[in-house]
């Protein structure tokens, strides 16, 4: 889509830096504790721009305020400093001690500039209207904006447009926010119609509403997306953009019948098209249900469920109020299969949904905020959760949310040749992708991705949400740090839920009842997200993570001499992590190796100085560690503990994350472990 930008500017006065201290005496001599407060001189020095209409200077007894009335000329402003308010044409020096003059408490109103564009201008006018400059707050600015026929408006965003992972101002098409500085902001329209293939760096979702509606009254909508960094596009959550009288939006489909839910990625084709297909579930009828209202929500809770339906969709409202609530026992020995949870629903009490042996799958909103695991009760054969977003994602320009292009680079690279490496974050500091790329992929076909996430984040639950885009001849290379999680224990922990936020699909890969945890933490992440300002899936991190998944911002190393990381209480290597959950993760590896993707282990880097003797190099512990590594898990080690026991001048920040030679020395070594490993391969 080719992209105009409209620019409207208005200059408007606001304050500029402030500058102002109080000059201040010598105390009174010879004053005690027990005398009489003396009586200090206080006066506002001439500043230009600003009248003193009362006695200046005053005096006021030591400890109390001296006030003055003042007038500020057009074009000037208090400059609030220190022991300095001013309010209703009064400037109070607060609890004075000392004789004091006052300067620098005004200033002269500085110009701004408020650019207004659009993403393309074809697609509609946009508008401000800007008030009077407030005190203490800034400049009040209305937007307004009008989509052209054949068009819809999606939004306000700053410095940038939705498309290039502009910040969200606020999706209403009227909307005033307060302006103390220069902003640019950007008006963003989508056309209605299909259009044609879109242009170069730009991927495209068509979306048919199947019996809906788009906006009111589209039948198909398009959506455009930068392709520079991530690998696919994200399906537009449930923002009520979609909507067909008596259904909710349960997500999309393809052509071909594969469930994409909102906010998923959604695959692209070669010309960087993907065409979905609205999925709508009927509302189970408000007769199946009772319900009471509840005060905590301002909604209205369900309490019990009598229908015999095989799908169940959780109403949007009653008599209405939306339902805000599942109470516990609502759903207690029932016989559906599928159940969804709607977006007005913010609490599922503990035991909600019990003794339910035919329940296998959920779609979950993402709106929820109150659950736990406890919510689900003795549903054995509850298996698939499918994670629908109703709300703008919150951690996809930080770091860890951007993990999921990790995801991403594995899903698209489902049809090549690959190398994974997984790990916690010694990977994610440890790892110079680019020397394995440039020797593996020119030499043997290798894509290469560095799926390093959190030592305590559960591999498995990696292992398993990627396992279907693994193919016969790929590699999988684990390096688990020394946690149980990463030697398998199955408890989701709440980064997992940063790190796919942004690609919920993952959740539907895996079988839920490998996992404990789930819905406990996700509580934890919504708390965390609801008072953090929304975004838009295409920002990117400000912490500069690569598409291969690498930290890139250069970490520099430690003076040689200096040893940071000694300290008085030094670690062992536990050799029960590796025993403790090994049956839960050799099953997953044994799932790989049955598809002839090779299953190697190298190990995680540690500073030789953050170890106790034991567990060194040569050391009882090191030994025990490294045997039962090999002879536990179910794959191929290629590396010695030994070499990657490193140094202290070659960490960044912590004993398990190397600066940037550090990584690149690593990064040699393990090269050279796999080279030798395929080497011995193709010997055999």
């Amino acid at each position: 889509m080719k992209k105009t930008a409209l620019l409207l500017s208005l200059i408007l006065l606001l304050s500029g830096v402030s500058c102002s201290f109080i000059g201040i005496k010598d105390p009174v001599p010879g004053v005690t504790a027990d005398a009489e407060k003396p009586m200090v001189s206080v006066s506002l020095e001439p500043c230009e721009g600003v009248l003193v209409t009362s006695e200046n200077p005053v005096k006021v007894r030591s400890g109390e305020d001296a006030v003055f009335d003042v007038a500020f000329e057009d074009g000037y402003r208090f400059s609030p400093a220190g022991n300095l308010l001013y309010e209703n044409g009064k400037i109070t020096v607060q609890k004075v001690l000392y004789p004091t003059t006052v300067s620098g408490y005004c200033t002269a109103l500085q110009p701004f500039r408020i650019s207004l564009r659009a993403n393309d201008a074809s697609l509609g006018e946009q508008s401000f209207d800007c008030g009077a400059y407030e005190e203490g707050t800034g400049s009040p600015v209305t937007l307004r904006a009008r989509a052209a026929d054949g068009a819809v408006f999606l939004g306000f965003s700053k410095d940038r447009s939705f498309a290039d992972g502009g910040e969200v101002i606020s999706f209403d098409s009227t909307f005033q926010l307060t302006v103390n500085d220069d902003l640019t902001v950007y008006a963003n329209y989508n056309p209605t119609d299909i259009g044609t293939v879109p242009g170069k760096n730009v991927q495209r979702v068509i979306y048919h509403m199947d019996g809906g509606k788009a906006f009111g009254s589209h039948d198909v909508f398009c959506a455009d997306y930068a392709d520079e960094y991530y690998y696919y596009p994200n399906t537009l959550p449930d923002l009520e953009y979609f909507q067909r009288e008596g259904y909710v939006l349960a997500g999309y489909r393809t052509a071909e019948g594969k469930f994409v839910g909102c906010g998923w990625n959604a695959e692209t084709d070669k010309n960087n098209m993907a065409e979905l297909y609205a999925c709508w579930l009927s509302e189970t009828p408000l007769s199946n249900f009772t319900f009471e209202y509840d005060r905590a929500t301002q909604g209205v809770r369900i309490t019990s469920y009598t229908g015999s339906d095989e799908t169940v969709a959780v109403p949007l409202s009653y008599r209405g109020k939306p339902v805000t609530a599942i109470g516990s026992g609502a759903f207690s020995g029932c016989s559906f299969r599928t159940l969804m949870i709607s977006r007005n629903t913010v609490t599922v009490e503990d035991g909600a949904i019990r003794d339910c042996p035919g329940f296998t799958e959920l779609i979950f909103s993402d709106g929820v905020q109150n659950i736990s695991d406890a919510a689900i009760q003795n549903c054995p054969s509850f298996k698939t959760l499918k994670m629908s977003a109703v709300i703008m994602p919150r951690f996809c320009d930080d770091r860890e949310g951007t993990y999921a292009i990790k995801y991403e680079h594995v899903r698209a690279s489902a049809n090549r040749k690959k190398l994974v490496i997984a790990g916690g974050s010694n990977l994610v500091y440890g790892i110079d992708s680019n020397i394995l790329y440039d020797t593996l992929c020119p030499e043997y076909g290798f894509d290469v991705i560095n799926y390093g996430c959190n030592k305590y984040a559960p591999s498995l639950f990696f292992l398993e949400a990627c396992r279907p885009y693994f193919a016969e001849g790929d590699i999988l290379l684990l390096c688990p740090e020394d946690s149980e999680f990463q030697f398998g224990l199955g408890r989701i922990v709440a980064y997992i839920w940063h790190y796919f936020e942004s690609a919920y699909e993952a959740f539907a890969e895996v079988d839920i009842r490998h996992f404990e945890n789930t819905f406990s933490t996700f509580a934890e992440f919504s708390a965390t997200r609801r008072n953090m300002a929304p975004k838009t899936y295409q920002m990117k991190t400000t912490q500069t993570t690569n598409r291969f998944g690498d930290y890139i911002a250069e970490k520099k190393g430690h003076v040689k001499s200096f040893d940071p990381f000694t300290v008085s209480s030094k670690v062992n290597l536990q050799v029960q992590n590796v025993t403790k959950h090994s049956d839960a993760l050799n099953a997953e590896l044994d799932a790989y190796a049955s598809m002839g993707v090779r299953v190697w282990l190298t190990h995680a880097v540690n500073n030789v100085n953050s170890l106790k003797d034991e567990s060194r190099p040569g050391g009882r512990v090191f030994r025990s560690f490294e045997k039962t590594v090999g002879e536990t898990l179910h794959c191929t080690v290629i590396s010695s503990l030994e070499d990657y026991v490193m140094d202290p001048e070659y960490f960044y920040n912590s004993n398990q994350h190397l600066n940037s030679e550090g990584a690149a020395l690593r990064t040699r070594m393990l090269l050279d472990d796999i080279l030798r490993q395929i080497s011995g391969e193709k010997g055999d």
